[in-house]
């Protein structure tokens, strides 16, 4: 298995954790931390952690989240989950 899928479940690679088209206040949990595929600013995220959603750019082969609690920074959509509170 190449490092780049070592970390992936086949569920992952078959549909998305979390919804690409997330709209401004979405929550979403970090289920992964990246892989060898040039993660930017993962060091920032804490695995488990709830973030909000500001929004999202979904581009040909990759998808950027950008989240109220960093600002400026981007984040690959592979290192979250969709996030609801049922409580």
């Amino acid at each position: 298995m190449s490092k780049k899928t070592e970390f992936l479940t086949e569920d992952h690679r078959i549909s998305p954790r979390m919804n690409i088209y997330s709209q401004e206040g979405d929550k979403v949990k970090v289920v992964q931390k990246g892989y060898d595929g040039g993660f930017y600013n993962v060091e920032a995220l804490i695995m488990g952690a709830v973030y909000t959603v500001e929004r999202t750019e979904v581009h040909t082969w990759h998808t950027k989240v950008y989240l109220k609690e960093f600002p400026g920074l981007y984040f690959n959509s592979v290192c979250f989950e969709d996030y609801k509170n049922d409580k």
